[in-house]
């Protein structure tokens, strides 16, 4: 197989700097969150090629090895190394521009009985979606990082024309490009593995602590803060040498406090991330995740909106920005914007919504945010076109100026409601029919003291899941009929 042509060359050390691209105060921030956001979906991308390319992929781009140490690492043929590297290229352009292929946002309920499975509508609409959002700034991004290189090397070209009187040929001007990327990275990394050593001796210090005390830290999501201090209380009177403290904040920092040692336990109302894997690497701990409850969102919207259904692909309008008015879902005469709301980023109930209603796609920018609950329940009893979520353990029962939406997998489904009689409709949450059911999680590190172990041990016991029961959510292990 011939060498890589200059411009697929140029293509990959492109990409080689936008994956090793770390902040720089020199820089413009707009410049840099750009940049970062580009990354970020190239990560994205990656996790979404083959094994053999992921593996390619991790070796050239996050351990830095030239062609030749991949075949020598991995026992393939220089060629076909270089040929994943290319196709691979072009498989991320081909992911960017037409959007991510969909991923089961459908909890995968142990131990249940299974339904039908359904085929979500075609993906073409959200695709597009996707594209609409995102791919003129990527592009705009990977455009300006071309222009870039293009100029480093037409200057470089000029000078050694015209200033010293020789002039480079193109694979001169790549090595040189080459070179001054490697230093970079070289830099770069040394920075980083300083880093990586701190944080790793910093979370030691701050876990042989925890380990020393008695003390059982738990941190996070609000969704299960209820839940977390019935469990506290009773967890006390069987273990009393041990004591539990509690800290209600969102899923992200009660995961992040866990993984730089602040906490022994996150509540999470999302399971463990890729973002979260990295993160606890470079601390040197590994992250458990332990599903204790099933809850479900709820959608809701006031009173006065004559609107009782939604299905997902309209909600995800919605929440796009995409509908604006609710004359556009109803067709009657309901002429008022919609207000669509959301909790503050770090929510691990906004993480569920962007990863089951919007399909992977952020909020926009422009969309209302509120810092708790309360405040969403506030303005929406406030607005006629509001709508928003919340976790159904906050559901608003003795507010008159509150109604929740009955959800729709598809436009020409069944619509099905959360609820039966003021209580979640187990049948329809454990089962899946209610396509916003989800699991609420306990997330650990895998060395946990002893003390933590008998914690997890005792929420997945009968009398810790009658207490879910009790506080209005639904066990993860189904009683004994």
């Amino acid at each position: 197989m011939p060498e890589p042509k200059p411009h697929e060359v140029l293509k990959e050390k492109a990409l080689e700097i936008i994956l090793n691209f770390k902040p720089d105060e020199k820089f413009d921030k707009q410049a840099i969150s750009e940049i970062l956001k580009l990354k970020g979906q190239l990560k994205k991308a990656i996790s979404f090629l083959s094994k053999e390319q992921q593996q390619i992929f991790e070796l050239r781009y996050f351990d830095n090895l030239n062609t030749d140490k991949i075949a020598q690492s991995t026992g393939l043929p220089k060629e076909k190394v270089s040929k994943l590297l290319v196709d691979g290229i072009e498989d991320l352009k081909g992911l960017i521009r037409n959007g991510f292929p969909e991923t089961n946002s459908i909890p995968d309920f142990s131990k249940i009985k299974k339904t039908q499975s359904q085929e979500k509508p075609s993906t073409i609409k959200q695709s597009q979606v996707t594209q609409r959002n995102e791919s003129p700034s990527l592009i705009g991004n990977l455009i300006g990082l071309i222009i870039f290189l293009s100029i480093f090397i037409g200057i470089y070209f000029l000078m050694q024309k015209y200033v010293f009187n020789q002039a480079p040929t193109i694979h001169q001007v790549i090595e040189s490009t080459s070179n001054f990327t490697k230093e970079k990275i070289l830099h770069q990394q040394a920075q980083e593995t300083k880093e990586s050593i701190d944080k790793i001796n910093l979370h030691k210090k701050r876990k042989e602590l925890l380990a020393k005390s008695n003390n059982i830290k738990i941190a996070g999501s609000t969704s299960l803060v209820l839940l977390s201090k019935r469990w506290e209380n009773a967890f006390n009177v069987e273990h009393s040498k041990y004591m539990l403290s509690l800290v209600s904040s969102d899923s992200n920092k009660g995961v992040n406090d866990l993984i730089e040692g602040k906490v022994n336990i996150a509540n999470s109302s999302r399971p463990v991330t890729y973002f979260d894997t990295k993160k606890a690497g470079k601390y040197g701990v590994e992250l458990v995740e332990h599903r204790v409850a099933l809850d479900a969102l709820i959608v809701i919207a006031n009173k006065k909106n004559p609107v009782n259904e939604i299905s997902l692909d309209n909600l995800e309008k919605i929440f796009i920005d995409e509908i604006k008015n609710w004359e556009e879902i109803n067709n009657e005469t309901f002429s008022k914007s919609i207000f669509p709301i959301v909790r503050e980023k770090g929510s691990g109930t906004n993480d569920f919504a962007i990863s089951r209603i919007l399909e992977g796609s952020d909020f926009p920018e422009s969309i209302t945010r509120k810092n708790s609950n309360a405040e969403i329940i506030k303005t929406v009893s406030e607005s006629d076109g509001a709508i928003s979520f919340i976790n159904s353990t906050n559901y608003p029962w003795n507010n008159p100026n509150i109604k929740h939406l009955k959800i729709k997998t598809y436009d020409n489904s069944q619509s099905i409601s959360p609820f039966t009689s003021q209580k979640l409709n187990e049948q329809v949450i454990r089962y899946g029919d209610y396509p916003l059911a989800h699991y609420l999680y306990l997330i650990t590190l895998s060395d946990s003291p002893l003390q933590v172990n008998e914690f997890i041990e005792w929420i997945l016991s009968p009398k810790a899941q009658n207490i879910v029961r009790y506080s209005g959510l639904i066990p993860v292990i189904e009683e004994e009929e």
